[in-house]
């Protein structure tokens, strides 16, 4: 009893291995993806939202917004990812950014493909130009590395676009403030040392 209390107050145990890291990311882009589409919806449809929400083409076009959405705040997480993790990775940079490529594929696979999908190639292949772009300067700001989810996020919202007027501004900021909130939970969760070594000793691990 008291070492489950202990672990309680303690919190979650830092990512210390390239598993680690994955359950990690995947728990924090499946929450930021989910509020920002499902709470955003409810709001703009007002006292009608349950009557949206049980309509089947509006929860076919959510599915397909949640999902990409996942996928893009993932690629967003993974390149902060990257720029935390640079200075740990002992002159091998190309392996890191190659090792979060396939640990951003193996994530989004191993989960069953979305209906509207038939793979995840081409948001993998954004990601990799994306990271490699990334490597040619310093780490990026993260409100910068959000501002492409978000921008992205808003055009696949399952909202008529007279409704969502000018709402970008306000998904960005959502986005923005959620990827802040990651960033800090990345520097208190995180071994750069540990999960940069994992992810360079086993690229291709499950």
């Amino acid at each position: 009893m008291l070492d489950k209390l202990w672990k309680l107050f303690r919190g979650p145990e830092p990512a210390v291995s390239r598993n680690d890291l994955a359950e990690f990311l995947t728990g924090e882009a499946a929450f930021l993806a989910q509020k920002s589409t499902i709470e955003y919806c409810r709001a703009r449809a007002g006292l009608q939202w349950q009557k949206l929400f049980g309509e089947a083409a509006f929860n076919e076009a959510l599915e397909r917004c949640r999902w990409e959405a996942f996928a893009l705040v993932l690629a967003d997480m993974a390149v902060l990812a990257e720029g935390r993790l640079r200075s740990h990775a002992a002159g091998r940079s190309l392996e890191l950014a190659e090792a979060l490529h396939v640990l951003y594929e193996q994530i989004l696979n191993s989960h069953p493909m979305p209906a509207h999908r038939r793979d995840w190639h081409d948001r993998s292949e954004a990601l990799r130009q994306r990271v490699g772009r990334a490597q040619l300067a310093s780490p990026a700001r993260t409100d910068e590395i959000a501002g492409v989810s978000g921008r992205a996020i808003f055009d696949l919202l399952p909202i008529h676009p007279s409704l969502r007027g000018h709402d970008r501004l306000m998904i960005f900021n959502h986005i923005r403030f959620g990827m802040l909130t990651f960033a800090e939970r990345f520097g208190r969760r995180v071994n750069p040392g540990a999960v940069a070594a994992s992810l360079l000793d086993g690229r291709r691990s499950p």
